[in-house]
């Protein structure tokens, strides 16, 4: 048997186990067939049995493999001299060429049981390398996750950061929203609107004036035509509808729109203002921007849902109280709002 060795490396290798041999000559030398030189462990041999072996013995002895090699040679041989002693009997030279057959194929046989122990430091050699590069791929692995789960964490912070300042935009959008919103109605301070004036086709502006000077007296407001900055209806929404187009009036003076406003329980119909007996009632009303009327009708939804008796609006504001022996009175600034009914 030969000895293997690693590439670029002149150290000797176990026949066993096909690893480095120690250079110190600490090794079992076998002198069966093979040749083979082992580490003591793989020889199979005890420390004490080493010390305990002779000269001679250590001259005679073989290892396993070798012994089994031996064995079937010896197997083989008394094959042969059978065979031998056949052919001694026989003079048969038919016989003698089966027999040559049949030696030629125990030869063969021989021959690839001795290639297969050849090859098993090869075979060892091949795993060993087949390990490492599956130990170096497993730790390759491990890099990539632990790299990924990184990335993952701080992408978890970033997220969180971003999180945190989006909602802080957020507050400050909503600020300014009620903000413009506030600023928006407050250039509507002057202004009143009234639902149910009856309205009619090629309807002028002194018509119009006409009909708000006839609420004024049946409701008990002074009025004058001068106190009048700008008068008009508002389009209809839903070209559809039968129901007449609101009145917007800007009056000159704030002080006149809150007189108005402060009679806005007045009782007027629509009788009193056409001559007829129509009993709808009209309807004096701040005039609120579109956000406003809107939060107002979900104030209302909402407080119907919890059950608050009054919602209002003053001054371009919106409130909300629970029932008249509340004194806990809501101001709903927002939609977020109509949490704290």
């Amino acid at each position: 048997m030969t000895n293997r060795r690693k590439s670029g490396d002149d150290s000797e290798m176990c026949t066993k186990c096909g690893s480095s041999l120690p250079r110190d000559g600490t090794l079992v030398l076998c002198n069966g067939v093979g040749k083979c030189k082992l580490h003591k462990a793989c020889s199979g041999l005890g420390e004490s049995t080493l010390k305990a072996m002779s000269a001679e013995s250590k001259a005679k002895w073989a290892c396993k493999e070798c012994r089994k090699i031996r064995s079937t040679e010896e197997n083989e041989n008394s094959k042969i001299r059978q065979q031998g002693d056949v052919q001694m009997e026989s003079e048969n030279p038919d016989d003698i060429k089966s027999m040559l057959v049949n030696l030629n194929k125990n030869v063969l046989i021989l021959s690839q049981q001795v290639g297969k122990l050849m090859n098993i430091p090869n075979d060892v050699e091949e795993l060993k390398k087949s390990m490492n590069y599956m130990s170096d791929a497993h730790d390759e692995l491990l890099a990539k996750i632990a790299a990924q789960e990184e990335k993952i964490k701080n992408l978890d912070k970033t997220v969180s950061s971003l999180t945190l300042k989006l909602e802080e935009k957020n507050r400050e959008s909503e600020a300014l929203k009620e903000k413009v919103s506030e600023l928006e109605q407050y250039s509507r301070n002057r202004n009143m609107e009234v639902s149910n004036v009856p309205d009619e086709n090629l309807e002028t502006k002194e018509d119009l004036l006409r009909k708000i000077e006839k609420i004024a007296t049946q409701a008990d407001i002074p009025f004058q035509k001068e106190d009048v900055d700008i008068l008009h209806r508002l389009p209809r929404m839903d070209k559809d509808q039968k129901k007449p187009r609101n009145v917007v009036i800007q009056f000159k003076s704030r002080t006149t729109r809150n007189t108005w406003i402060a009679k806005k329980r007045h009782g007027v119909k629509v009788g009193d203002v056409n001559g007829s007996n129509d009993p709808t009632p009209i309807y004096i009303n701040e005039h609120l921007t579109f956000d406003m009327k809107n939060l107002l009708r979900k104030t209302k939804e909402s407080a119907r849902e919890k059950r608050y008796e009054f919602v209002w609006v003053k001054d371009g504001k919106i409130f909300a109280k629970k029932d008249p022996n509340s004194k806990r009175v809501v101001r709903v600034r927002s939609i977020n709002d109509l949490n704290k009914l």
